[in-house]
């Protein structure tokens, strides 16, 4: 009789000496330890290394969390969160960002899934490599440069972007002659993505083209000019690598969620589905892109309770649909923001995404104050972090502190380039310039909104009330006219319900808000 496949997968994994092929780790059986690629030891607390062991003992099968809780636990009452904590905890030290390896069982329990001997390596979803920028090799100062972009671009790659691999620039140096063709790169390292530059000199400065390469196509999925001038280029290096690395992150999603499409619908992991949902949203702001993503984010939780990714995209995807009145459901999708946010901070407590969720879960709750102080820890944790500033932004605004708010903004947008968020920046902008009583930019900033992402309900509000300001009263009826053609719901409480709630001074400008768009025809509800 031929043994079951899973008995003959864990003979596979074993070698003589009882050890356990785990990915690039190996666990020895006997000794009770579990070693990296290098062969040292990989520190566990107790627990941690128990729950590993007793899911070795039946490596490939699935094991309860009543067996796991009983027998690591025993005699003690401990909650569902302290495994989920322990099983996080073994999955980081395996280097296991995409569950393959101990693999969440929905509603059943856990399974180890060692890798054959040796173990196979394969590029992650998310990996990358950066090669040196090309440059003038006879220019001293274009050669120096091109080396300090090359690292800062490597470090600021994988800056924020957990479960990802970014190879050292040290490793990709040594590759020598290869690095001319980007596929032999990311077979030789493993990477799905390489990152290639050149460095030029014009007048006054350099010109640098930057552009990330499919590794297994050889096609180009983004590149992008900048100009880099002689003064204060050792700031400009820091800004353009924060830039560049922002649009890859995008990039890499995109080009992930691709690979993951390609999959049979059951066989996606949960970090397959939650970058597809991150996907959707970087293909911009919309009822349709966010719905997806909500889509998938439930579905990778539904695997993987103790997701990331999924439960970050699970708290912002409803966040988002909820402030814009995308949800059918609005109080629903802000009960399962804040949920996903609690569970958020107990399994991740240090993680950004766990801090960019506590802020989501602040603004629901209407506590600006603690809004702003996410945004200012943010801003400290990581200066060149856009969303950081942006959240600080977003929280001054509320506040009714409109100058400072648009300094943020400002900086938001200095450190981004192709940025899909433009249009929902430029609406924050405008309402920031319509409470402080200016009409002109404030009408310029919807009109930008409006011009880079026409699904934003609010910006035609805004634009309507600051033309109205700026005694342009036949045009400002007109935009709403045109814009309750679009939205039926256009009438006070659907106005009141975008611009939402906040300290006084901000409460006093959605005041004026309303009271010009009543001037303009929404007076007793429907805009006429």
């Amino acid at each position: 009789m031929r043994p079951p496949v899973a008995t003959v997968m864990r003979e596979q994994a074993f070698d003589g000496a009882a050890r356990l092929h785990l990915a690039a780790c190996v666990l020895d059986i006997h000794q009770r330890e579990l070693r990296n690629a290098d062969d040292r030891p990989v520190v566990l607390r107790h627990k941690a290394l128990e729950v590993l062991l007793l899911l070795a003992e039946h490596a490939g099968h699935i094991v309860d969390k009543r067996t796991l809780m009983d027998r690591v636990w025993p005699g003690v009452i401990v909650g569902d969160d302290s495994l989920t904590q322990t099983i996080v905890e073994i999955r980081r030290a395996l280097g296991d960002h995409e569950r393959q390896v101990l693999c969440t069982v929905a509603r059943r329990g856990y399974r180890l899934q060692p890798t054959e001997a040796p173990a196979s390596v394969a590029a992650p979803a998310l990996s990358i490599a950066v090669l040196p920028i090309a440059h003038d090799a006879a220019d001293a100062d274009s050669a120096r440069w091109a080396a300090a972009l090359t690292a800062e671009l490597t470090s600021r790659v994988g800056a924020g972007l957990p479960d990802s691999k970014v190879v050292a620039r040290e490793t990709v140096a040594a590759m020598g002659a290869v690095l001319t063709d980007p596929r032999v790169v990311a077979q030789r390292l493993h990477v799905q993505q390489v990152v290639c530059g050149d460095m030029r000199a014009v007048a006054g400065g350099w010109c640098l083209a930057l552009s990330m390469i499919d590794g297994a196509t050889g096609t180009r999925r983004w590149s992008h000019p900048f100009t880099l001038a002689y003064t204060g280029l050792a700031d400009q290096i820091g800004q353009v690598a924060t830039k560049a690395a922002r649009a890859i992150h995008v990039q890499m999603h995109r080009a992930a969620a691709e690979i993951a499409a390609t999959q049979p619908a059951d066989g996606r992991s949960a970090g397959d589905l939650a970058m597809q949902g991150w996907a959707s949203i970087y293909d911009g702001i919309s009822p349709g892109n966010l719905e997806r993503a909500q889509h998938y984010f439930e579905q990778s939780v539904e695997k993987d309770p103790s997701h990331l990714r999924g439960l970050g995209g699970v708290c912002t995807s409803n966040f988002w649909r909820a402030l814009l009145g995308w949800s059918p459901d609005r109080a629903q999708a802000q009960r399962s923001a804040l949920d996903a946010a609690s569970r958020l901070a107990t399994l991740y407590p240090d993680e950004i995404l766990t801090m960019m969720s506590r802020g989501s879960a602040a603004h629901i709750e209407q506590r600006w104050a603690l809004r702003l102080s996410i945004g200012d820890r943010l801003c400290e944790r990581d200066p060149a972090n856009s969303t950081a500033h942006f959240t600080r932004g977003a929280a001054l605004l509320r506040l009714g502190r409109f100058d400072e708010c648009l300094t943020a903004f400002a900086e938001a947008r200095r450190l981004s380039v192709d940025d899909f968020r433009a249009g929902w920046w430029s609406e924050f902008e405008a309402c920031a310039h319509l409470m402080a009583g200016r009409y002109k930019p404030a009408a310029l900033e919807a009109q930008r909104a409006i011009a880079a992402n026409d699904c934003l309900p609010l910006p035609p509000l805004l634009l309507a009330a600051a033309l109205a300001g700026d005694c342009r009263t036949g045009e400002g009826r007109d935009v709403l006219r045109q814009h309750r053609a679009r939205e039926p719901r256009c009438d006070r409480a659907y106005a009141e319900m975008l611009l939402g709630h906040g300290e006084v001074a901000y409460a006093q400008g959605c005041a004026r808000i309303l009271s010009s768009l009543e001037t303009l025809g929404m007076a007793g509800g429907l805009a006429e």
